[in-house]
């Protein structure tokens, strides 16, 4: 079906996952699945009928396992699993997240190992298309026996138990009103479906559908929920890199960096089939930089910092003199390194510097048998006598951002394999002689998503930390080469962006302690029957903060490198040449300029609440990126 993603008994994809959660699309399932679990459930149904005792059919659960249950308790046996384990709290899922973890539960039934009725996944599969979003309390899953609670909640929203809720057309229903609408409007093209039929309950009270034994384990035990939280991060966490990616680049030119370390020979390696991670960077970072005609405000191998360029050299008398263009040298990003420039000149060539002036940039030099070329020839070969090299958060950037790169890619790994495992327990597997056989197992353990979790971890923790000192660098006149203290128009009077540092770094600091791995905490459960749980839902709740903390330093970072950038071009005091940086940074000034035409525009001509801007920037930060890069 085109425009539709589908869902077999095969191999499902993350980017079929990501269209169907982030980008709206609807899903099917193949008419051989259906199939396929029919003939399972007749098979199972078989099993029951002959009186084979089997875990979590006609047994207690989990240290009650030794519980032998009646055949006329069996139905409702499922229904108390469901509302048992219904235990969670907190606040509710993002939608993103509640209606992923029915697609997962989807794809593993689908597989065929869970002994449902095919048409309970009908109703599933109409659910997810309605465009309903079960509501689910965030609290409650140790990621072992599966998301016991927050998929118990989501059972409650599809089958229609009065303490279900669902988000459903910009409504929440409950109670009496979710059996309505389910019955009126969701489902209401399926209900004569004869797979379907048998699901309704006869009576009017709740739930709509009644379950029937294997199938509330089928819903709850599974692993859905803690990989929908960490499938949201990584959807959302790629597109950071990308603007980690550009701020990098952004605040080279701020800093007046050296565009040196950002050449595709540090990454080769000799297999072309294999692509190091910080190559990612380089290649966002030179695109950047070299589009078009190139920014003016980083040096390299073949610029010789271009000093010769902004000085004047005269003679005058006994002495030399040297007058640097006050705009240039701070375009260059040299005019908080030319009191150390002109004492290496003297020293090379054996000069005394008599007098100098740092504020019109003007130097005296006493100097025997030297002349004006002399002086001029050094300054063109000023890079081989210093200043080749910048700190590690520019110069290493492409390591950095790769190895958290590299973290990220094998969290994805990880989770596309989980994803495509059947995870609820038992599982039923046909034999070679046409029967079936069912085994208990433990693939609704999450340890595999808490070890992707913590990684995903990682790669914030690695990108947060290096935007937080680039922060720092651009703010600190001792470090920004020559751009104003913390980036003010009139620094003293102004305390400029000073705090915006401290801001990056109270997020930063929070960020580093959830960085601590969760999952090696695990806390038995049902009377030590579940001695090692993954804590899989833990790990992967914290990404959250963590990913909205990351949001806000990397916004924070690119307004400031483009507040310096605009500085280093000499705004608001002349009339700045912005086409002198990069296209990019032309395009976002621009870009923010417009989004904060009501809170006075930018760049920042001034002390002002700039918290007003951090929220505005962080709310658009992924529109940048869909826009920009």
């Amino acid at each position: 079906m085109n425009g539709y993603v589908r869902v077999s008994r095969g191999f499902f994809h993350l980017e079929d996952y990501f269209d169907a959660v982030f980008h709206g699309k609807k899903i099917f399932v193949t008419d051989e699945v259906y199939n396929f679990l029919d003939d399972v459930r007749r098979r199972l149904e078989s099993k029951i009928e002959k009186g084979e005792i089997i875990y979590g059919i006609n047994t207690g659960l989990g240290a009650l396992a030794n519980k032998i249950l009646k055949s006329e308790d069996l139905d409702q046996f499922q229904l108390n699993i469901i509302r048992s384990h219904s235990v969670g709290v907190g606040y509710f899922a993002p939608p993103e997240i509640a209606r992923g973890a029915l697609l997962l539960r989807i794809v593993s039934m689908s597989k065929g190992h869970s002994g449902i009725r095919s048409g309970l996944l009908k109703l599933l599969v109409e659910f997810f298309n309605s465009g309903a979003i079960p509501l689910i309390p965030f609290r409650g899953s140790v990621g072992a026996s599966g998301d016991l609670s927050p998929l118990s909640h989501l059972t409650l929203a599809v089958i229609g138990d009065s303490k279900g809720a669902i988000l459903y057309g910009g409504k929440t229903y409950k109670g009496e009103e979710l059996v309505e609408v389910l019955r009126n409007e969701i489902y209401q093209n399926i209900l004569e479906d004869p797979q379907v039929k048998p699901l309704l309950n006869k009576s009017e009270k709740s739930p709509l559908i009644k379950l029937s034994y294997k199938e509330s384990l089928a819903l709850n035990n599974g692993t859905s929920f803690s990989a929908a939280i960490s499938l949201f991060v990584v959807y959302w966490l790629e597109k950071l890199f990308r603007i980690a990616d550009a701020n990098a680049s952004l605040m080279l030119e701020a800093l007046s960096g050296i565009r040196d370390a950002f050449d595709e020979r540090f990454f080769e390696h000799g297999d072309p089939r294999y692509e190091h991670p910080g190559l990612s960077t380089v290649t966002t970072v030179k695109g950047i930089l070299e589009e078009g005609t190139g920014s003016g405000l980083v040096k390299g191998k073949d610029d010789s910092f271009r000093v010769g360029d902004v000085a004047d050299v005269r003679a005058e008398g006994k002495h030399i003199v040297l007058k640097f263009d006050s705009l240039k040298t701070l375009m260059m990003g040299i005019i908080g390194k030319l009191e150390v420039l002109v004492d290496l000149i003297s020293s090379k060539l054996k000069c005394k510097k008599e007098c100098g002036s740092k504020e019109n940039n003007t130097y005296y030099l006493h100097c025997e048998n030297v002349g004006v070329e002399d002086v001029r020839d050094l300054l063109i070969r000023f890079k081989e006598i210093g200043f080749v090299q910048d700190a590690y958060s520019l110069r290493c950037a492409p390591q950095i951002h790769g190895a958290a790169r590299r973290a990220l890619e094998f969290a994805k790994s990880v989770l596309l394999d989980e994803i495509n495992l059947p995870n609820d327990n038992p599982l039923i597997f046909q034999t070679d002689d046409g029967g079936i056989e069912i085994l208990s197992g433990g693939n609704f353990h999450g340890q595999s998503i808490a070890l992707a979790s913590e990684n995903l971890a990682l790669s914030i923790a690695y990108i947060a930390n290096i935007s937080e000192r680039r922060i720092f660098r651009v703010l600190d006149p001792n470090l920004n080469n020559g751009l104003p203290a913390f980036l003010a128009l009139n620094p003293g009077l102004e305390s400029g962006l000073m705090l915006a540092q401290y801001t990056a770094a109270e997020l930063l600091a929070e960020i580093r302690q959830l960085s601590n791995p969760p999952s090696v905490n695990s806390i038995p459960t049902s009377a030590n029957q579940e001695d090692v749980v993954s804590m899989s839902a833990t790990s992967s709740l914290r990404l959250l903060k963590m990913l909205t903390n990351l949001e806000y330093i990397l916004s924070i970072e690119q307004l400031l490198a483009l507040q310096g950038i605009a500085l280093r071009l000499g705004w608001p005091l002349q009339n700045p040449d912005f086409k002198v940086a990069s296209p990019l940074a032309q395009k976002l000034i621009d870009y923010y300029n417009e989004i904060f035409r009501e809170l006075g525009g930018f760049p920042f001509k001034g002390d002002t609440v700039f918290s007003d801007y951090f929220e505005l920037a962080r709310r658009n930060i992924y529109n940048v990126q869909e826009r920009f890069l």
